[in-house]
């Protein structure tokens, strides 16, 4: 039987572009559930802040509320320009049923878990992320070197899963807005900018989702110039293990980093050609336009 959608209305104005947001790189507008109502939610990063839309239950939206406190997420305010240089997301990443604000800014990762009422709470850097940040782990892009969030072990939390020039690293929720350290999926060499040739996620998107009847893991689903390639999710500890590239070498330029991240001198590109960005320096420090805002004293 086939599957048909309704005719389109037009439900809400607000968040169109003759309102002012003229562009999903810089003021990007995304989908989640925020109030554990089981329907998705509008949220808008605007220029001082986030705004947000709850859905009505009926195929429409509320009026636009803003959410207080987050003026840290806005593009003015908080610094977050673009989307291609610190995205950020919605995802379940403490182990909640509430969507939360994930953010990759220059020294690791944000998170903002929502309150159920249509806000969120302030935002807290995620411990031992700076892997993933554009300054302090060289993930300069999301269309060169794209961080995704998805639930790749099935525990029912958001997993960070960035794919770089020698494969799939991946960083699993450990709730409480944490994450473990970011380990390179086996035999994900094939998803590898350098190694595999995904050198855009605009012309040759990965993608995270579940695919496979029987579990509730994420899979990757790219598509390639000769078709749709995927590597199903396998295990709780490396997950991808099962890849259609067989017979692509498992060798990759950023084993070496991870080596270095685990043993706590991590001063390299994760998401370049193996260079060094700042050896046997301190590593640069986040500016302060993206930095929490101070309590007032």
């Amino acid at each position: 039987m086939p599957t048909n959608f309704g005719a389109p209305q037009l439900v809400l104005s607000a968040f169109g572009s003759a309102a002012g947001w003229s562009s999903q790189n810089r003021n990007p507008r995304l989908l989640a559930d925020i109030n554990n109502d089981g329907n998705a939610d509008i949220v808008g990063f605007g220029n001082d802040g986030v705004y947000v839309s709850l859905a009505n239950g009926t195929g429409g939206f509320m009026a636009p509320m803003f959410a207080n406190g987050t003026s840290f997420w806005g593009t003015q305010t908080g610094g977050w320009m673009s989307q291609d240089a610190y995205p950020r997301e919605l995802a379940g990443a403490v182990g909640s049923t509430l969507a939360e604000i994930v953010g990759f800014a220059s020294n690791g990762v944000y998170v903002s878990v929502a309150d159920g009422m249509g806000g969120f709470l302030p935002p807290m850097l995620a411990m031992g992320t700076s892997f993933w940040g554009a300054q302090t782990g060289g993930w300069t892009s999301q269309n060169l070197t794209p961080r995704e969030l998805a639930d790749v072990n099935g525990d029912g939390m958001a997993d960070i899963v960035g794919f770089a020039q020698g494969g799939a690293y991946v960083s699993l929720a450990t709730g409480n807005g944490s994450f473990a350290a970011p380990t390179l999926g086996s035999n994900t060499s094939f998803w590898g900018a350098q190694t595999g040739g995904w050198s855009s996620n605009d012309l040759y998107p990965r993608e995270l989702a579940n695919i496979t009847t029987g579990d509730t893991k994420a899979d990757i689903v790219g598509f390639a110039q000769s078709g749709v390639w995927t590597s199903i999710s396998t295990s709780n500890v490396a997950p991808f293990t099962a890849s259609v590239s067989s017979a692509v070498t498992n060798s990759s330029p950023d084993v070496a980093l991870v080596s270095q991240y685990m043993a706590g001198s991590f001063a390299t590109s994760s998401a370049g050609d193996g260079g060094t960005l700042i050896a046997n320096t301190a590593l640069t420090t986040q500016p302060d336009w993206l930095t929490p805002p101070h309590p007032s004293s």
